[in-house]
């Protein structure tokens, strides 16, 4: 029994000197360790704010391009988030489309269907052909040398840039016909 006792003494003697390491440990170093567990989570967290705020930018500017109905507003969606992922690309696509299907269908993006000016007049067609070759150029510009998903944007530009090229032709054509 007395074996057992000084045994018992032993490990408690141990387990005190242990814990009194420990907390003279703590003293010593705890505070630098803890500052920089703070300064990891200080550094994590405004990593976390700063990648939701990017989020949250890339959000309004996706949303604002889902929302933009004419061709103008559809190239201030395009300057305004020029840097945010493909925004202005698509933004400057979808402009020059609506352009050259205003020209396609004759009517103007800009009226009712049924309006009494809603044909589109051979100064506005020329006006909106230039217009729409313009975007597609810029767009075709800026993709030179992209990535492959670039490149079917690139393919869109360069069908854009040749069906307005076609309508400008018709339109010559229309005109040396009447004369």
């Amino acid at each position: 029994m007395d074996k057992r006792l000084k045994d018992i003494q032993q490990g408690t003697l141990t387990e005190s000197r242990l814990n009194s390491d420990f907390l003279f440990w703590l003293k010593e170093q705890g505070p630098n360790y803890l500052l920089a567990a703070l300064l990891v989570l200080c550094v994590l967290l405004g990593w976390n704010w700063w990648d939701q705020r990017r989020r949250m930018g890339q959000d309004a500017a996706w949303t604002e391009l889902n929302e933009a109905t004419s061709p103008q507003a559809l190239v201030e969606v395009a300057e305004r988030h020029a840097q945010v992922d493909s925004i202005a690309i698509i933004a400057n696509l979808d402009a020059a489309d609506r352009y050259l299907e205003a020209v396609r269908i004759g009517k103007r993006f800009d009226r009712e269907a049924n309006a009494p000016d809603a044909a589109v007049t051979p100064e506005l067609r020329t006006q909106y052909l230039e217009e729409a070759d313009r975007l597609y150029a810029k767009v075709a510009s800026g993709l030179d040398g992209k990535p492959a998903p670039e490149t079917l944007l690139l393919a869109s530009a360069c069908f854009g840039r040749a069906a307005v090229a076609e309508r400008s032709e018709e339109h010559t054509s229309e005109l040396q016909s009447q004369f």
